[in-house]
């Protein structure tokens, strides 16, 4: 497979960091998306998704189709569910991949919308989409081919961030205001407002943590309203995650990583692992990470 490597090694010092960092794949294309699963890396690209096993070295490329912004993997039915949005028109599809027959079983088509954010809640047999026609909308594809718009909330402005926690959908617009949506009830409510443009948010408890485009990361309380914030100096947050309940583990513009403690709200390390922005951050397994960027690869490192 051309413009594809596994497995390369580069040294790094810094203090709490761990100096091997391993660039576990090296594709052409920036990477937006990928899963560990089973000791074995999927990714998303263009208009497939590539499996790989770095330590046996074997590859499996599977056609999707459309160009991908995010995918899942649905252990139970082993099928890849894609979202995706097609190359020449205002058209965006989400396909079912079934892997045990190699091949995509069932695709939805919107025709009228492109996709800014997709997530999928697999137990419950439906997906939510965010469009550029400022609505969010949710499908239930339980009875595919038949697909059921059950639900459509209409925005003023874009949403480019979907978080589904507990029968709740949180999402924040481009005039920074966070929403939470009740899937029980159908209740929609505005918990909190910022006048910069958010760039990720992750909820923990009580704690609604985001970054903006000027370089600032909050940590806002839901209940007390206080806050706590981080500026950075030339750089800002694309991804946010979570790192032991008491800390974050954030990606930056510039590929910087950055550790975060929580509760005293102040970084702790700064690492400049990728060479373009990061878009995903995951921990396989305690103290150990991989994160993929904009700079075509998918890197392990580890904290002390």
């Amino acid at each position: 497979m051309k413009g594809f490597k596994i497995v390369i090694f580069f040294l790094f010092s810094i203090s709490g960091f761990s100096q091997d960092v391993q660039t576990l794949v090296d594709s052409d294309f920036g990477i937006r998306d990928f899963i560990m699963h089973n000791d074995s890396i999927t990714f998303l690209k263009k208009r497939n998704i590539y499996l790989t096993e770095p330590k046996t070295g074997t590859q499996h490329n599977y056609f999707i189709g459309g160009y991908g912004l995010k995918f899942y993997l649905d252990d139970e039915s082993n099928t890849i569910i894609s979202g995706s949005n097609e190359l020449e028109r205002n058209v965006s599809s989400v396909r079912f991949y079934d892997i045990n027959k190699s091949s995509v079983t069932n695709t939805y088509y919107n025709k009228e919308s492109r996709l800014l954010d997709f997530l999928v809640v697999p137990e419950k047999e439906f997906f939510v989409a965010s469009l550029i026609e400022n609505k969010i909308i949710f499908i239930d594809y339980s009875k595919k081919p038949m697909y059921t718009k059950i639900i459509e909330i209409k925005l003023n402005a874009f949403c480019r961030k979907l978080v589904y926690i507990k029968d709740s959908l949180y999402f924040v617009t481009d005039k920074g205001e966070f929403f939470s949506y009740n899937l029980t009830t159908n209740e929609q409510q505005l918990i909190h407002k910022d006048e910069e443009l958010v760039t990720d948010f992750l909820i923990q408890e009580q704690d609604l943590i985001y970054s903006s485009l000027n370089g600032v990361i909050i940590r806002h309380n839901l209940l007390t309203r206080q806050e706590q914030k981080i500026n950075l100096s030339d750089d800002f947050i694309t991804h946010l995650a979570l790192y032991n309940n008491n800390g974050l583990i954030c990606g930056s513009w510039k590929g910087n990583i950055y550790k975060i403690e929580k509760h005293k709200f102040s970084i702790q390390i700064s690492m400049p692992i990728h060479s373009g922005p990061v878009f995903k951050i995951i921990e396989q397994e305690k103290g150990v990470f991989l994160s993929s960027s904009l700079d075509t690869t998918i890197k392990k490192w580890q904290l002390n």
